[in-house]
C-alpha cells in the first residue's frame, strides 16, 4: 500500500472530524485563509517563535491571534502543526481538504487562466456559461497568466482546454516549421 503524503493525511483526518458537524464549509474557508497568510514571512516567523512553547501556551496565543475567527478543529490542527513544525504544509493541507470536500459535495472544480484580470460581470458571465455545461455544482477560480497574451485556458478534471493567443501562435509556429521540411 502506498503511504499518503503528510498533507493528505492531515486533510483527510480533518475532513473526517468535521463531516460529523455542519462545519465543513467553514473549515474550507478557514483553510483557504490560512493558506493565504501562511505564505507571509511574518506569519511563518511567528509560528517558528512559538513552536517551542508548551501546547497550552501555543493554543492560547493562536486563539488570541485568530480571536474566534477559525473553527475549533482548524485551531487544534494549527496547534498540532505548530508543535510538529509542519505549518509550511498548510497550503497543501488546504488543497487536500478541498479536493475531499469537493468530491464529497459533488462539486466540479474549474480553474480559469486569463491573460489579464476580468471585470466582475465578465467573470460572472463565464461562470454562468460554464455552469450550463454540467449538471454538477461548480467552483471556479480565476488566475492571471500574462504569458497567455490573450484568451483563456480552462483546467477541469485533469484536462486543459486552451483558447489562448499563446497556444494559437505556438500551433502556427509548429505548422510553419512542419511545412518547411
Amino acid at each position: 500500500m502506498i503511504a499518503q503524503s503528510l498533507h493528505m493525511q492531515y486533510g483527510k483526518a480533518l475532513h473526517e472530524i468535521v463531516m460529523k458537524s455542519s462545519a465543513s464549509e467553514q473549515v474550507l474557508e478557514n483553510l483557504n485563509s490560512l493558506a493565504q497568510i501562511s505564505r507571509d514571512q511574518n506569519f511563518l516567523e511567528l509560528m517558528r517563535k512559538i513552536a517551542s512553547l508548551p501546547k497550552e501556551t501555543i493554543k492560547k496565543i493562536l486563539a488570541k491571534v485568530f480571536d474566534g475567527e477559525v473553527n475549533n478543529s482548524v485551531l487544534n490542527l494549527l496547534v498540532l502543526l505548530t508543535i510538529k513544525k509542519h505549518f509550511q504544509q498548510i497550503p497543501k493541507i488546504f488543497e487536500s481538504y478541498k479536493k475531499i470536500y469537493f468530491r464529497d459535495k459533488n462539486i466540479l472544480e474549474i480553474s480559469v487562466h486569463v491573460a489579464k484580470k476580468l471585470q466582475q460581470d465578465e467573470e460572472n458571465h463565464l461562470i454562468q456559461e460554464l455552469q450550463k455545461r454540467t449538471d454538477q455544482k461548480i467552483s471556479v477560480n480565476f488566475q492571471e497568466n500574462p504569458a497567455l497574451i490573450g484568451g483563456v485556458q480552462f483546467y477541469e478534471r485533469g484536462h486543459v482546454t486552451d483558447y489562448s493567443i499563446k497556444n494559437y501562435l505556438e500551433n502556427l509556429r509548429k505548422y510553419l516549421l512542419a511545412t518547411q521540411q
